[in-house]
């Protein structure tokens, strides 16, 4: 590896410093080109799906009350609208980009004169929020299940809310331009280092 590669595997994976517009969707664009075939492997869209088992199943005779057992092959077909199984297809090529993806979005930030940790609290309030959220409510319906039921109404829609509040707020953020004089965080970003 020459030291040209190296610095640039090093902007990579830095937190530190500013990225413009370029950079960062150049990492983004990458980190697409790299995720897709992992996702065309995994997600299923609007599919018919069939789910074949055996079951036992006990007949009762009305009239002469003689009752019957036997099994039965059942097929259920019902329609998915999204599927993931999350395996290893997903996992390693998700563990490859996370991390430039991470850095990249952060030296965004520092380049509107923003503090990195705002990008962990976004992501936070667009991956995170939704699974506590919804462990607490699974929680809550184990031993109380009417409570769960009015908690997952109450805070399912402000949980979605913010969610999208976050992912909005991230995307409005990093459309902006930089600030054009040195900040706290660096000088500008001139073109794409990656």
């Amino acid at each position: 590896m020459n030291a040209s590669s190296a610095q640039t595997f090093g902007r990579l994976v830095s937190f530190r410093g500013r990225a413009g517009h370029a950079e960062f969707w150049a990492v983004v664009g990458l980190s697409f080109a790299v995720m897709l075939p992992a996702f065309l492997t995994e997600f299923r869209w609007l599919f018919w799906t069939t789910h074949e088992y055996t079951a036992e199943v006990t007949r009762s005779s009305f009239v002469t009350g003689e009752t019957t057992r036997f099994q039965e092959q059942v097929t259920n077909v019902y329609l998915t609208l999204f599927s993931v199984e999350g395996s290893w297809v997903t996992i390693v090529p998700l563990c490859v980009v996370i991390v430039p993806l991470l850095a990249a979005l952060v030296r965004r930030l520092h380049d509107l004169g923003r503090s990195g940790w705002w990008a962990f609290v976004a992501l936070f309030l667009l991956f995170g929020l939704e699974p506590l959220v919804r462990a607490m409510i699974e929680f809550l319906a184990l031993s109380v299940p009417i409570v769960a039921l009015v908690a997952s109404l109450l805070l399912g829609f402000p949980t979605f809310v913010l969610s999208s509040a976050a992912l909005i707020v991230l995307v409005l953020w990093t459309a902006n331009e930089g600030e054009p004089e040195i900040n706290e965080f660096g000088p500008k970003p001139t073109g794409i280092l990656v």
